[in-house]
């Protein structure tokens, strides 16, 4: 009999409890840490007169009862007297602050209070306002009697959630929820007779699992479950085998300095829940606690415990689990429970989608306390396209995940996790993640600190185990995250503060921390120079790039190109370029090329062409453009585009977008999402490349090189992945006479001029070496067509200037449809495309004087002119090079391709296309 059906048989919590104290009178259910101890049997005897006290004290079903006492005997006493009494209890936490402790009384307003005097005295005018019963007082029962018409849908507790996001909910929970939790964590892991746990971490629950079933249970007192050290002493000293930990207490014991392994011996197993789990943790937990079963439980307070992983079990089935993920999956949802994940767009997701995750069935709350309107917002009723075995009613979880193709739970963290920095989405989650997998970082949190809708910023407090810098965590980051991502500010601590009522990172404390943050900063700003702290002041103004550039001419009377805020990229680097541009005594900066980005075509040819699924990290808009700029969209079409998802719908077969950055480590994807590209993908047709001639190298290495570095790593992921690298002619000098295609140009370093060029002859390199580690790579050798190369900058300066040259030299036209087709070949033809390098030039291309014929008689009128009249003729020429094309010409005869005519027909094309974008106007 399964837990979904089997649960109901095992009566109320109470009912359970007293069950058991009759199978094991004698045994000892509870001891404290002063040695007090109480057995069951006597547990179940004081838990009876008190709840008759309750009832003769006016006490109903269904009523509330608070509990204001610390974590002990009377404290357990309290709770199963309460729900004898056919109450739900009520935790009033000692730590609360009285303000909270008036809040939560005046919503609750509970029929009574069990406390002590010594609590209550510190109550002040609270303790006049509610009847409070002092278990120093004698209980009186009278003619009372226990309630017996109790089901599983009477109240068991109200607990209030932490209000860390607003005022303290109220949350309403029945005993069914507790009883299908309790039932299957029994059946699925049970006890040892000889165990004996520890409980304070969500203790009004926790407290009851092992007293259910005989188990004693050891009561870790609040003075000692924050102090790393007196908990590994409690834990050797009591022979603790079984204990709950939030990730942020496990991760604080684990990271203690001189932490006493021996200590800890004793545990066989360690519940972990209330956070996500990260792998780097659960690596660590691994490496010190080699034999302790960890276990990952995943639930709400408006839900309990819904599912459950053994992560030593995950582990040894997936093998590398500790370094493609950054967060451990929660397992299977409980048999019997409900769920359902669904998107922002509202659409059910299936395996792999991501979404909030929606419980429902027996777990579930009843709703809140006095708060309607957000009762109606989280529990929502259940859409006709699911089914439930329990009730009508789906929870709104919060929680952001996705089910792996295992049918585990993958928590990725909090729907409302992102936050929008300077017009960017940042997944705080996520980045939190990320830092924490930067050398030396154990712990870490980050907040979002300045006002809405202003300047807004991040800060990461973070926990260090070895001597890492501030810098030297930034310069990891910035080669794993987009630079929108990486925190403003970087606040180092000793260790985390944890809320002792919950166990959870206390992010409030963290605030204090702050002025600390502002003094070392406003000392930092006193150090600057007066020109440092000029340059400082525009900058604080000023983010677009030209602008800035612009303000700081005005102010300094110099004169600044944009390429220089790439190599002097800090206020004192730009500070002191100033100082030397004010006294002369600067360098020449370098230009780059551009060379045409043939992806959009590529991908056009793949999508009509090909029926096989394509990836390509451009985001939607750039989809839309490239459909409609190749005709596969036409332009009225673009609206019905945007309104019905065209393209999902049209090549949901073909093309898979996804978003990312070559720049950055794993294309700046999530652990997941990045090896299950490295197993799905076939081959790469990498085509991305950062181009500007205004910029010099440096502007460069992290697109081009680094990009390309990211690619060859991605394509020996998972399984080898044929890499189709669009290089350019640009990796040879100007003036280069039968440029060869088997040659690795490694001779021409020295002879590039300019940033770009040296980039991508940087970047093929980098190819040569993947060939030689046997990853099979073919390099693609292209031309340049765009509004920096040298033969359009000529034709547009004859159409605008009217008059041309009376000198004949080779216009190099291919068409880029063809190239893209001629690479698409390739892909598909391995066998004898495999280590080569094509130069795709045409070897006989259009001479420059029936160029300007046909411009004369199609519109363009254009007066001959002595060559010696042409300024900088040779220095135009010197730029002109030729190809040896062997290997592209063999490869046209295996495609039974021809080359593309370039004649009167092609130059009517391209005319009419220059025309109509405003490049050449007749």
């Amino acid at each position: 009999m399964g837990t979904e059906t089997s649960y109901e048989q095992q009566g109320l919590l109470h009912e359970m409890f007293s069950k058991q104290a009759k199978k094991t009178p004698d045994k000892i259910a509870i001891v404290e840490d002063s040695g007090a101890k109480i057995t069951f049997k006597e547990l179940d005897e004081s838990s009876d007169k008190l709840g008759k006290h309750l009832v003769h004290k006016g006490v109903t079903i269904n009523s509330c009862v608070g509990i204001y006492l610390d974590k002990s005997i009377a404290y357990v006493t309290a709770c199963i007297a309460i729900l004898k009494a056919g109450a739900a209890y009520l935790p009033l936490d000692v730590l609360y602050p009285l303000p909270t402790m008036k809040s939560i009384l005046c919503d609750a307003t509970p029929i009574a209070v069990i406390s002590i005097k010594q609590l209550t005295d510190t109550l002040g005018e609270i303790k006049h306002l509610y009847t409070f019963i002092e278990l120093e007082e004698e209980l009186v029962t009278g003619e009372a009697t226990l309630p017996t018409d109790l089901t599983l849908d009477s109240r068991a507790y109200i607990v209030y959630s932490s209000g860390t996001t607003g005022k303290p909910k109220g949350i309403i929970c029945p005993h069914r929820g507790a009883v299908f939790s309790y039932h299957w964590r029994h059946e699925t892991y049970p006890f040892n007779q000889d165990d004996r746990v520890a409980c304070n971490i969500f203790f009004s629950w926790e407290m009851l699992r092992p007293l259910l079933k005989g188990i004693t249970m050891n009561i870790i007192p609040s003075t000692t479950i924050h102090d790393p050290y007196l908990l590994c002493k409690f834990i050797h000293k009591n022979k603790i085998t079984q204990m709950m930990f939030t990730p942020s207490l496990l991760e604080t014991v684990i990271n203690t300095p001189e932490l006493k392994l021996e200590e800890l011996k004793s545990l066989r197993q360690i519940w972990i829940c209330g956070e996500v789990v990260t792998t780097a943790l659960f690596a660590k937990c691994l490496k010190l606690l080699p034999l302790v079963q960890f276990l990952n439980v995943y639930g709400t307070s408006e839900c309990h415990d819904v599912a459950c992983q053994d992560l030593n079990c995950y582990l040894e089935k997936n093998k590398n689990l500790l370094t493609e993920r950054r967060v451990c999956p929660v397992g299977s949802i409980f048999p019997g429970v409900d769920f359902v994940i669904i998107d922002k767009d509202n659409k059910i997701q299936s395996t792999g989608g991501r979404g909030e995750i929606y419980i429902g069935g027996p777990t579930l709350a009843h709703g809140y306390l006095n708060r309607p309107k957000v009762e109606e917002l989280r529990f929502i009723k259940v859409p006709e396209s699911v089914t439930t075995s329990h009730g009508n009613r789906l929870l709104r979880t919060g929680d952001l995940g996705y089910i792996l193709s295992d049918g585990t739970l993958q928590i990725c963290g909090r729907c409302d996790s992102s936050v929008t920095i300077r017009d960017h989405s940042v997944d705080v989650q996520g980045l939190k993640t990320t830092i924490i997998e930067c050398k030396g970082v154990t712990s870490c949190v980050v907040l979002v600190k300045g006002q809405e809708e202003k300047d807004k910023f991040l800060v990461a407090y973070l926990v260090q185990e070895e001597q890492t810098t501030m810098k030297e965590i930034r310069d990891s980051l910035k080669r794993r995250i987009p630079f929108h991502m990486i925190p403003s500010y970087f606040v180092p601590l000793k260790r985390l503060p944890i809320v002792k009522t919950t166990g959870k990172v206390d992010e409030n404390a963290l605030s204090k921390f702050d002025e600390e943050l502002k003094k070392y900063h406003n000392l930092t700003a006193t150090q600057l120079t007066d020109m440092e702290q000029r340059v400082a002041n525009i900058w604080c103004e000023v983010l677009n790039i030209r602008e800035l550039m612009k303000k700081l001419e005005k102010e300094f009377q110099v004169d600044l190109r944009d390429s220089d805020l790439y190599i002097y990229t800090n206020i004192k680097q730009l500070s002191q370029y100033i100082e030397a541009k004010k006294n002369n005594k600067t360098e020449e900066l370098i230009n780059s090329e551009v060379t045409v980005n043939l992806k959009d075509e590529v991908n056009r040819h793949k999508l009509r062409n090909v029926n096989r699924e394509v990836q390509d990290t451009t985001p939607d808009e750039r989809l839309e453009k490239s459909l409609r700029r190749f005709g596969i969209l036409p332009p009225y079409q673009a609206q019905y585009f945007r309104k019905t998802n065209f393209g999902a719908v049209k090549f949901a077969r073909r093309v898979d977008i996804i978003q990312g950055d070559v720049s950055l480590m794993k294309f700046g994807m999530t652990d997941e999402s990045y090896h299950t590209q490295s197993s799905d993908i076939d081959f790469i047709i990498h085509a991305a490349a950062y181009m500007n001639r205004d910029q010099p190298y440096p502007a460069f290495v992290f697109p081009n090189v680094t990009g390309t570095e990211h690619v060859v790593m991605f394509s020996c992921t998972g399984k080898i992945k044929p890499i189709h690298y669009i290089s350019t002619n640009s990796v040879f000098p100007n003036g280069d006479i039968d440029c060869p295609e088997d040659d690795n140009v490694d001779l021409y370093d020295k002879k590039l001029t300019d940033g770009y060029s040296k980039s991508k002859w940087v970047a093929e390199q980098l190819i040569h070496i993947a060939r030689k580690k046997a990853i099979p790579c073919v390099i693609y050798r292209i031309g340049v067509w765009n509004h920096q190369n040298a033969s359009l900058a000529v034709l547009e300066a004859c159409a605008k200037y009217k008059v041309a040259p009376d000198f004949d030299w080779n216009i190099e036209m291919t068409p880029v449809n063809f190239v893209a087709d001629f690479i698409v070949r390739c892909t598909y033809s391995l066998s004898t495309t495999l280590g080569k390098t094509y130069n795709i030039s045409n070897n006989q291309p259009l001479q420059s004087r029936l160029v300007f014929d046909w411009m004369n008689g199609h519109g363009y009128p254009l007066d001959i002119i002595h060559i010696k009249d042409w300024k900088k003729s040779d220095d135009f020429c010197s730029t002109l090079k030729t190809y040896k094309t062997a290997n592209f010409k063999e490869a046209l005869t295996d495609f039974k391709l021809s080359y593309p005519y370039t004649d009167y027909m092609l130059l009517q094309k391209y005319f009419e296309w220059l025309s109509q974008h405003g490049d050449i106007v007749p």
